[in-house]
């Protein structure tokens, strides 16, 4: 038998007070090591270490490559960088954003509940779109533990009330070894394109939410996912309103210079600005 001694973290930009009360109350000696992905915005990631490890009696740093796992210890995830989890040590690695976010929640949920199954704690404080929700449900079908800071989960409660639960739960008891989980759907190609890539989207569901990922390696929830695609079909309306009025332009230097045909190119120009007008009148619908 094993202890959920692998207990991790995610949090949105504002999640950082959330944070801080959730350590609080932890005992120096807490028989677990915690991981963090904190959306830190503006936050310097030195300054992050500084604050959470202030908030309580655990000490706090960022996690480097390599570091190894140890109980009563704060390992925040870097900058620009996703962190995941082997089983005895910890990966800091440079990889497509997930759900816009880098460091994402997901990469450390998933690897998390790959690599200990039973023996992990998944906490959200607080998210971003759909950071998260997939490792969470990774968690779960592995037999870990999940806690959100609102919504309804294993357990569902004020973040006061789940640092104060935590080490209850980092009691427990568990298998060594993660139940046999439902193997997941094979990815099906949909026919559209990665927002940040160009490379073809494949969906997997898992629980009751689908899941976008590319070739490369970029992820996206379902609202993710919604509003990468409606950003990307905006930008190429964009695109073509400005490619009309160029047109435009251009039929409007050629007249200057060819007065046979002037009359002809100033024509098609005024009806290509006439289209660039309606269909920027249009956008605002289209995208809402």
């Amino acid at each position: 038998m094993a202890a959920r001694d692998i207990v991790v973290i995610g949090a949105s930009a504002g999640g950082l007070g959330a944070l801080r009360r959730l350590v609080a109350p932890l005992p120096d000696n807490l028989p677990a090591a915690l991981f963090v992905v904190l959306h830190s915005g503006t936050i310097h990631r030195g300054e992050l270490a500084l604050l959470v490890e202030g908030a309580g009696r655990l000490r706090a740093r960022l996690a480097q490559d390599g570091d190894s796992i140890v109980n009563g210890r704060i390992l925040i995830a870097p900058a620009d960088c996703h962190m995941r989890l082997e089983r005895e040590r910890v990966r800091i690695i440079f990889g497509p954003r997930e759900n816009h976010a880098r460091p994402a929640i997901d990469p450390l949920f998933r690897s998390a509940a790959f690599a200990f199954g039973p023996r992990v704690i998944g906490i959200i404080l607080s998210g971003m779109l759909d950071d998260g929700c997939s490792g969470l449900q990774q968690i779960h079908k592995r037999g870990g533990v999940v806690l959100v800071q609102v919504v309804a989960a294993d357990h569902g409660r004020p973040v006061d009330r789940i640092g104060a639960r935590l080490p209850q739960l980092v009691a427990q008891t568990v298998p060594e070894e993660a139940p046999m989980a439902p193997r997941d759907p094979e990815p099906e190609v949909i026919g559209v394109r990665c927002p940040a890539c160009e490379g073809p989207i494949s969906v997997i569901k898992v629980g009751e939410s689908l899941n976008f990922h590319c070739v490369a390696g970029h992820r996206y929830g379902p609202e993710a996912m919604r509003e990468s695609h409606l950003r990307r079909m905006e930008d190429t309306l964009w695109s073509a309103v400005a490619s009309l009025r160029e047109h435009a332009s251009l039929l409007r230097k050629m007249a200057s210079g060819s007065p046979s045909r002037a009359a002809l190119y100033v024509t098609d120009a005024d009806l290509k600005e006439q289209h660039a007008a309606q269909l920027e009148g249009l956008i605002e619908k289209f995208v809402r």
